[in-house]
């Protein structure tokens, strides 16, 4: 699978159309979690192998994070209760560092 596909499958994943409600809650939801992420390193290092720049597979990591991220927050939103949903409501997730940058490092 390509990168750019890859990438739209967890967009749209984050956008909730492939994460299970536990994704990151249930134990084997996140076991499968954990694996989805050693896959996509393990894609990324592949990828620096064969001469793709730096800069474009940690932005590529940053984006994956993104949707990983993206659909934890929703998940957290969604499985609470109404006092949650409305706590939650006056907050945002923001990206800091070299994440915040595009640039994490994908090891």
């Amino acid at each position: 699978m390509c990168h750019d596909q890859r990438y739209r499958e967890l967009h749209l994943m984050s956008a909730g159309n492939s994460f299970t409600p536990t994704f990151f809650t249930d134990p084997k939801d996140f076991s499968m979690g954990l694996h989805v992420l050693q896959e996509e390193r393990e894609i990324l290092q592949h990828r620096l192998i064969e001469g793709v720049a730096g800069g474009e597979v940690t932005q590529a990591f940053s984006d994956f994070m993104d949707a990983l991220l993206i659909a934890r927050f929703r998940e957290v939103i969604q499985q609470g209760n109404a006092g949650v949903r409305a706590g939650w409501q006056q907050c945002c997730l923001v990206a800091m560092g070299g994440y915040g940058r595009r640039e994490l490092a994908p090891y």
